[in-house]
């Protein structure tokens, strides 16, 4: 293996495990916000599920 394929390896690996740590913040800041709507939400808030007519 030649030291440039080496590298490009090794960036590859760099690039993936940045890529999966901000997948893993989005994914910690996505339910945050979810808890936070929930627990801010006023209680006669419209929502989709509210305005069905089943």
């Amino acid at each position: 293996m030649s030291a440039l394929s080496t590298f490009a390896n090794r960036d590859e690996l760099i690039v993936g495990a940045f890529a999966q740590d901000l997948s893993e913040v989005a994914e910690r800041g996505r339910a945050t916000l979810d808890e936070e709507v929930a627990a801010t939400a006023h209680p006669y808030s419209i929502t989709p599920s509210s305005l069905s007519h089943s």
